[in-house]
């Protein structure tokens, strides 16, 4: 049998308060008590208590009870007694005083039958006298009903050690509450709880309160069994997980293909965090399915979960109706979900857009009206009486010319048919203007008309599924006539291949075709943040098929015994680096058995040469018995070697008969990081362990008790904190010496404001942070002010900050800087506190400054089926106007110009007078204007449009930006001390004429075509007050100084407050301080919230190829001139 002692300090009863928290450090208090208010209302834990005289004729056992029901008060008392009638009428009463109701039985059948009749739901209390003679065959019964469990209390009235024999073979596990009180006095008891983690396991034994007459029942550990029971003692935890690719289990604890097996990834990090609070051991199984039901049995992690192989599962799994039956859902761990996930296709892919732009009304209005001008332009033209007849046909191709933009070849000679065609081309101008407006917009908008799964069956989308365990059966398993429909129809057809696809297939087919992929969106968004393109992650939209899940949840089997203890875990871990100095005294007594090396010195000489070939990287305990001579050598040589620091533990064995160590000590430098215990002896059996030390070197020494040890108990008994720099956390103002960097004289008198805040601004955060750390620690504070952060000189000795730290003038640099290799063996960093980095920021040039933009609205397959469309027109065109009689040659270039002219929107002076060489005119002009609208809404597209092709610093380097640096130390000594080619030239092209202030940088990056390297928070800052909001879309930035580590906080490798300094920081970010300082003084990058609302002009940039066609057509025309000219003139001649 193992007995283990209290964990903590007591826990009186008290009456509930306002239900309030009074202070941070009762939080978790607090949560475990509403918890355990929670628990009393709904349900009632199991009691195992066994008393020494159960029948005493004194009231001292009614009274007993009566507190120990009040402390936790049942729904239902039942007690199994062979008590006198008298004494069971005096505790009824007694309980119903207390608002109590009792029901006795007083035989074995009674018992028994009392046991059936209980309902499971509910929750029940037994009273059982362990005297009497029937007592076995009643807890036996009881535990073949298994009512050993969460909702049942047990009070059984008898002597400790006959309990223990009467449970040692029963299911007594982790969700029993079992406790043991053993009369000590005539009016005093103490309680012990009974339980044991595992069947195969010995009974525990723990101390877990005392009651007297006097003062009533005292707690002397949590009054939740759960919370004493936290931690398992290296019991195994037998634990099932879910992998679906083998590589996954190289790869759980790092982000290495996170995209894959990410909810056991998560869920196993969330496990490690479980097992290191309950202090479990963990025997896994691996399995490759979540498991379902198949022929009345369940396969994969629910199959292990149903038959008790495992007692949770690892992975979180979806709760549906039929696991319920069998899994306890107790944590939702993960918010993913799974959905069908797609880009919004185009609207022309489910619409014609050339038929969108206008309303029906405005449809009907304008062929109206453009017939009626046709029909008064045709008696117009006819009642001038000229020579040519105008006959309904040419006013056909007249009206259809004018619409699209190709001129008219008849010509009005009076003012009233002028005025007809004037009316007919100043309306169609309009129309038409407005036409391509809305063309325009169209060709870039997106359809958001697929809202649900009916609209995803109906669509031109094709449908695909990651190829996973659960997504095959619970897509096969559909029954709704949707679902089932998608299932049948689109992503397992009867006639074609099943598209269950790998994650990389499916995003890609995503990415480049109308393609829906129903898909885990945590590892979708994922793999779509690191292969799509900023513009091809818009307007995603997201459909879910399995509506009837919830989000995964972790299940442990119903028979389980950690669900409680698994369910609800303790908030705070209590984490240390080394054993307590009570772990250091089993150690050498058992020293032999632990495989531990030890070595021991019994001369001053051996052990000052032993502390002389310490390594200073490694962590050593020294013992010392103070009793010997020569101990004050010992201690001396350590201290002038400086060995009393956080990698070296010293635990002083003390007697009283010796002189007092204390004027020993006060000349030593155990200072805050030191870590000394002296072990009091205070009787032969017990020993008091205090620690010593100073918090400067000229301050008094410090003793604080931090433990007792007994024998015969297993673990030191602590007094306070077993983590040491939350022991030394109050250093009651002793003075932290503090260096901090100010570039700009101004910004001493705006620390605590955030004017300015564009100006030192990681100065500003740090100092503020810094503020919160002082309050934490209880310090005062001798801060220097310098004007660089530091760097060497060819002597080896350090400028600035880093130098202040370097000769050990300041025990912290307040303000973060940069990691880098040079620093590291003279500065310890120990917190990162600022969120900002420095890069080359720019606004991404327009498109046209790298591509010409006039080859890209269409693509090569549009381009060619054009050239061959409008080839076969001009040829049929160069024939029919071949049949015609009466008519003038024409020629192949007079065809060619014919046809450019179409396309040109010029019009063209040739007409056919046949109805078929008119009906392939009115085809092309109807063909090219449609081309050349989706052409030039395709230009005025691209003409807004910037490149994304600047990624890199290569990029940079080669693109025909102009580059610039802000003006500041570490800047201007990064630059020149690159080395690689690349950063090199890029230092070559800044130049030092590019040093330049923060906002003249960026007033030229505001203008384009220049990329600035600043710090982006201060950046940032600046672009949210004087950018305009178009120009803040489009921000790119690339970095340069990429082995340098964002800036961290650094202390002294000597300075004392290291450790608690470094927690302080913790705490600082834990608690959201340095989040919400972050905030105040760093501006986000800055939202684009007006993408599209600017007009940008046209420059000579965008127009470049144009221009360089109309230079080349020049060329051409006067070199084929000059040709000519010489040809004609050599004719001449002959």
């Amino acid at each position: 049998m193992e007995i283990i002692p209290p964990q903590s300090a007591d826990y009186p009863i008290r009456e509930p308060n306002d239900g309030t928290c009074n202070s941070c450090s009762r939080l978790g208090a607090c949560v475990l008590s509403r918890a355990r208010t929670h628990q009393i209302c709904i349900s009632t834990f199991w009691l195992l208590l066994l008393l020494v005289k159960s029948q005493a004729t004194d009231p001292v056992p009614l009274a007993f009870i009566g507190d120990v029901l009040r402390a936790s008060p049942p729904a239902v008392v039942s007690a199994f007694l062979c008590w006198k009638s008298g004494y069971i009428h005096r505790l009824a009463r007694h309980l119903s005083e207390k608002n109590m109701l009792l029901s006795t039985q007083t035989t074995v059948q009674s018992a028994v039958s009392q046991f059936r009749a209980r309902e499971r739901g509910k929750f029940v209390t037994f009273i059982v006298d362990m005297s009497c003679q029937d007592t076995p065959a009643i807890l036996g019964e009881a535990d073949v009903l298994y009512l050993f469990d969460a909702r049942s209390r047990w009070i059984l009235l008898g002597n400790a050690t006959r309990g223990h024999s009467l449970v040692a073979q029963l299911r007594i596990l982790l969700d029993s509450d079992v406790v043991v009180a053993d009369r000590v006095s005539e009016h005093s008891f103490i309680l012990l709880e009974l339980y044991r983690r595992r069947h195969h396991e010995p009974i525990i034994m723990t101390l877990i309160g005392e009651w007297g007459q006097q003062r009533g029942l005292r707690l002397t550990a949590s009054p939740i069994p759960f919370s004493r029971r936290a931690n398992l003692q290296k019991s195994v935890l037998k634990a099932v997980m879910v992998v679906t690719n083998n590589d996954s289990l190289l790869h759980l604890t790092d982000s290495v293909d996170r995209h894959i097996d990410s909810m056991s990834k998560v869920n196993y990090a969330l496990f490690c965090h479980v097992v290191d609070i309950v202090n479990a051991s963990v025997e896994m199984a691996v399995v490759d399915s979540w498991g379902y039901k198949v022929n009345g049995s369940w396969t994969g992690m629910a199959g292990y979960l149903q038959t008790g192989n495992a007692d949770v599962g690892a992975t979180a799994l979806y709760i549906t109706e039929s696991r319920q039956s069998v899994l306890t859902y107790i944590a939702g761990t993960t918010r993913t979900r799974n959905a069908f996930l797609f880009r919004q296709p185009p609207l022309s892919f489910v619409d014609n857009i050339f038929v969108l732009p206008f309303s029906p009304s405005v449809w009907l209005t304008s062929v109206a009206l453009i017939a009626i001008i046709g029909f008064l332009l045709h008696c117009a033209l006819n009642w001038e009486r000229t020579n040519t007849h105008v006959t309904w046909s040419d006013m056909a191709l007249l009206t259809v010319s004018a619409v699209c933009q190709q001129g008219i070849t008849v010509e009005a000679q009076r003012v009233p048919g002028r005025i007809m065609t004037i009316s007919l081309l100043v309306a169609v101008i309009f129309l038409y203007t407005s036409y391509s407006a809305c063309i325009v917009a169209l060709l870039q908008s997106s359809t958001t008309s697929i809202r649900t799964l009916h609209d995803l069956l109906h669509s031109g989308l094709t449908l695909g599924v990651y190829d996973t365990v659960y997504n095959r059966h619970f897509f096969k398993a559909a029954s709704d006539p949707i679902r089932r429909s998608i299932y049948t129809q689109k992503v397992s057809p009867a006639r074609g291949p099943q598209r269950f696809l790998p994650l990389e297939v499916g995003i890609n087919k995503m990415r480049t075709s109308p393609f829906a992929f129903h898909v885990e969106l945590g590892p979708g968004y994922k793999f779509i943040s690191d292969t799509f393109l900023e513009d091809e992650k818009c307007n995603l939209q997201t459909i879910t098929f399995f509506t009837e899940f919830s989000e995964p949840h972790v299940a442990v089997s119903k028979e389980s015994a950690f669900k409680e203890i698994l369910t609800v875990s303790p908030i705070q871990l209590s984490t240390n680096a080394f054993s307590d100095a009570g772990d250091v005294l089993r150690l050498v007594r058992y020293l032999s058995k632990q495989y531990v090396l030890l070595s021991t010195q019994r001369t001053v000489q051996d052990a000052v040469t032993q502390l002389q070939a310490t390594e200073g990287d490694k962590y050593f305990t020294f013992i010392v018995d103070m009793a010997c001579e020569g101990t004050h050598v010992i201690l001396e040589e350590a201290d002038a070697l400086d060995l009393f620091r956080a990698r070296f533990r010293w635990l002083l064995l003390d007697d009283p008969r010796v002189q007092s160590f204390e004027k020993l000590f006060l000349a030593l430098n155990v200072l805050l990081d030191s870590d000394v215990t002296v072990a009091l002896r205070v009787s032969e059996t017990s020993f008091r362990l205090m620690e010593v030390y100073k918090r400067g070197p000229r301050e008094a020494l410090i003793q604080s008790v931090t433990g007792v040890w007994h024998t015969g108990t297993p673990d030191i008994q602590p007094t306070s904190s077993s983590v040491l720099s939350v022991r030394r956390t109050n250093v009651h103002k002793s003075t932290i010496k503090a260096v901090m960097v100010v570039t700009n004289n101004d910004t001493l008198n705006h620390l605590s404001n955030t004017i300015d805040k564009q100006i030192d601004t990681i100065t500003k955060v740090n100092d503020a942070l810094f503020h919160h750390i002082v309050d934490i620690l209880n310090a005062s504070v001798h801060m220097t002010i310098v004007d660089t952060w530091g760097y060497p000189n060819k002597d080896g000795n350090w400028s600035g900050l880093t130098g202040y730290l370097q000769r050990c003038e300041a025990d912290i640099g307040t303000t973060g800087m940069f990691v880098t290799k040079q620093r590291l063996p003279i500065v310890r960093y120990i917190a990162s506190t600022s969120v900002t980095k420095n890069a080359f920021i720019f606004r991404q040039p327009p498109l046209s400054f790298v591509m010409n933009i006039f080859t890209l609205p269409f693509s090569r397959s549009v381009w060619l089926a054009s050239i061959g469309l409008i080839a076969l027109t001009g040829t049929v065109l160069y024939f029919a106007f071949q049949c015609e009689q009466g008519t003038e040659k024409v020629t192949g270039s007079d065809i060619t110009l014919l046809s450019l002219g179409a396309v040109c929107q010029q019009g063209t002076t040739l007409e056919t007078e046949n109805v078929s060489g008119r009906i392939i005119m009115f085809v092309l002009f109807t063909f090219v204007i449609f081309l050349y609208t989706a052409y030039s809404a395709c230009i005025v597209a691209l003409l807004q449009s910037s490149t994304d092709s600047i990624k890199t610093l290569k990029n940079l380097l080669d693109s025909g930006l102009t580059l610039g640096v802000e003006d500041v130390v570490y800047n201007r000594h990064y630059f020149p001390a690159v080395s690689d080619k690349i950063r090199r030239d890029i230092y070559k092209k800044v130049s030092p004429d590019h040093f330049m202030t923060l906002q003249e940088g960026l007033k030229r990056v505001q203008k384009g075509l220049f990329a600035f390297h600043v710090e982006l928070g201060p950046g940032y800052e600046v672009i949210a007050d004087t950018f305009l909001e178009e120009e803040k879309c489009g921000l790119e930035t690339i970095n340069f100084l990429i082995e340098i580590v964002e800036p961290w906080v650094g202390v002294s490798k000597t300075s004392p407050f290291t450790e608690i300094l470094s927690v302080a920081y913790r705490k600082v970010k834990e608690r959201g301080l340095q989040h919400r300082e972050n905030v105040r003084f760093y501006e986000k990058k800055p939202e684009c919230a007006g993408r599209g609302s600017i007009f940008v002009s046209v420059g000579l940039v965008d127009c470049y190829p144009a221009l360089l066609v109309l230079v080349g057509g020049m060329l051409s025309s006067g070199i084929i001139l000059l040709l000519e000219f010489l040809h004609s003139h050599f004719s001449a001649s002959r």
